[in-house]
């Protein structure tokens, strides 16, 4: 708990487990990422209500709850629902959700209640779930990415083989398994630098440097594996990548690029140069490789480098 409260509480959070969703009555346990507390709908296309069922268990037994409840909360939406749990071994419950009922981030947070002198008050709460249910921005290094960051040196043992073909690099983003950026801790002071948040003058314009070509090798990466999805059927039918995180790659990619007014344009361009002449090929990465530059941040970058070393 971070906060502070006049009355006894419990001491950390309460555990939440959401069980794989049902989804118009097929269960998808495809969806839920356990290590980030997600679960993505973003990609599934048209789908009408959503069955979770969740189980939370309290950090000790220090003390006994009145009553304990799931919170789903959609501000997008303005929807807000209590879902009351039963302790059976542990607290557990069912919450069912109507697709027009929600928006864009949705949580789940359990909230453990009991009477403190005569009060209702909030003994303590789970760490908070969510419910990606609309294709948002793509990831960016500020921020929390919707895949793994892992550092790793690239010369060990148990490095991965992306890792270990390229020892020399400091960061590989692998699209093998799960999605993960590997950071090079064989670099010696690379993490340091990284995360020196109060890092000034040239130890800052490093680390800002160093950071937007990190964002920018896994941007590079994220876009290739998303052109490589897009297909083009025999009816002349262009498709998106149906892997959620490269749909909003591309999405992302067509905000910030030149020559396209929004995604399905960027597609039907992709699809355009399939079996195209060099030139278009080589126009297509030119405009991309800048739109990946512009996502990363780096032309920031260069420039306060460039503006602050004139003044040396």
């Amino acid at each position: 708990m971070s906060a502070i409260f006049s009355w006894p509480t419990f001491r950390a959070p309460w555990r939440l487990d959401v069980d794989d969703p049902m989804v118009d009555g097929y269960y998808r346990e495809d969806l839920v990422d356990e290590e980030h507390r997600r679960i993505r709908f973003d990609g599934l296309g048209r789908w009408r209500q959503v069955i979770l069922d969740v189980a939370a268990s309290p950090p000790d037994d220090s003390l006994v709850p009145d009553g304990v409840h799931l919170l789903v909360s959609a501000p997008r939406t303005n929807t807000r629902l209590s879902v009351p749990l039963v302790e059976d071994g542990e607290w557990r419950g069912s919450a069912t959700l109507d697709r027009p009922y929600l928006a864009g981030p949705v949580t789940l947070v359990v909230e453990a209640t009991g009477r403190i002198d005569g009060r209702a008050r909030l003994l303590g709460r789970s760490e908070e779930w969510t419910l990606v249910v609309d294709a948002g921005e793509a990831p960016t290094p500020p921020g929390a990415p919707p895949f793994a960051m892992t550092w790793v040196d690239f010369g060990a043992a148990e490095a991965p083989q992306s890792a270990r073909r390229n020892p020399d690099a400091h960061a590989v983003m692998d699209l093998s398994t799960t999605p993960c950026l590997y950071l090079n801790d064989g670099v010696e002071g690379l993490r340091e630098l990284l995360h020196a948040d109060g890092a000034k003058l040239e130890r800052r314009r490093a680390r800002d440097m160093i950071a937007a070509d990190v964002a920018r090798t896994a941007w590079r990466t994220l876009l290739r594996a998303a052109v490589s999805e897009v297909e083009v059927d025999d009816d002349g039918t262009v498709s998106m990548p149906e892997d959620p995180l490269l749909r909003q790659t591309l999405s992302a990619v067509a905000r910030v690029a030149t020559g396209v007014s929004d995604v399905d344009e960027l597609v039907e361009r992709i699809a355009g140069t399939q079996g195209g002449s060099l030139t278009e090929h080589l126009d297509l990465w030119t405009d991309l490789d800048a739109a990946v530059d512009r996502l990363s941040g780096l032309p920031e970058a260069v420039e306060s480098i460039v503006r602050e070393a004139r003044n040396v």
